[in-house]
């Protein structure tokens, strides 16, 4: 119950801190840029890998149990 009261407020006041801090900061440079996109891929890459040994584990622990 608790949750479902403040989850709307913590995910407004994160958006409005947020916007701010955008406000606030300098644009990125071409080198931030191209790291932030090479960070980004790398980031999907091991979501991927954790997904994959997700299914793995319980592929084996299945196994295991028979």
């Amino acid at each position: 119950m608790l949750r479902e009261t403040l989850h709307p407020w913590v995910v407004k006041e994160r958006a409005r801190q947020e916007a701010e801090k955008m406000e606030s900061e300098e644009p990125l440079s071409f080198n931030e840029r191209f790291e932030l996109a090479q960070l980004r891929q790398k980031n999907a890459q091991l979501e991927k890998d954790v997904a994959f040994l997700k299914k793995a584990a319980a592929f084996f622990a299945s196994e295991e149990n028979r």
